[in-house]
C-alpha cells in the first residue's frame, strides 16, 4: 500500500490546489457553475468534510464530491448527473495532473 499525503510521493499536488490552479479546475470542469466557486468552498464545504470517507474507503472521490455538493443544495435544478459529472471531471483532473497513481488507489 502506498500513501501519498498530498506533495510526500507528488510534488505537483501541492501545486493543484494552489489557488489559481485550484479554481481554474474549479471553472474548467463545471462545478464552479454548480455553486463550488471558491477555494473555500472546496476546502470547507465539500473537502474538510469528505475527507475521510473519499481517502480511505472503496466510494472514491469523485462519488463522495458529487453526493456532498447535492446534500449541500449547492445546485438546485441540477440534476445528479451533472453533478456527478463535474466532479468526475474535477477529480480526472487532479490525478491528471498528480501523475500516475497506483493502482488500487479509489478516484
Amino acid at each position: 500500500m502506498i500513501f501519498d499525503y498530498s506533495g510526500t510521493l507528488s510534488l505537483e499536488a501541492p501545486r493543484f490546489a494552489r489557488t489559481e490552479s485550484l479554481v481554474r479546475a474549479l471553472a474548467e470542469s463545471g462545478l464552479a457553475a454548480l455553486g463550488v466557486a471558491t477555494p473555500e468552498i472546496f476546502w470547507e464545504g465539500i473537502v474538510g468534510p469528505t475527507w475521510i470517507e473519499g481517502s480511505t474507503t472503496a466510494i472514491g472521490y469523485k462519488r463522495v464530491m458529487a453526493e456532498r455538493i447535492m446534500a449541500l443544495g449547492l445546485a438546485p435544478g441540477e440534476t445528479g448527473f451533472e453533478i456527478t459529472a463535474a466532479a468526475s471531471r474535477f477529480v480526472d483532473r487532479y490525478l491528471d495532473h498528480r501523475g500516475s497513481i497506483p493502482a488500487g488507489v479509489p478516484s
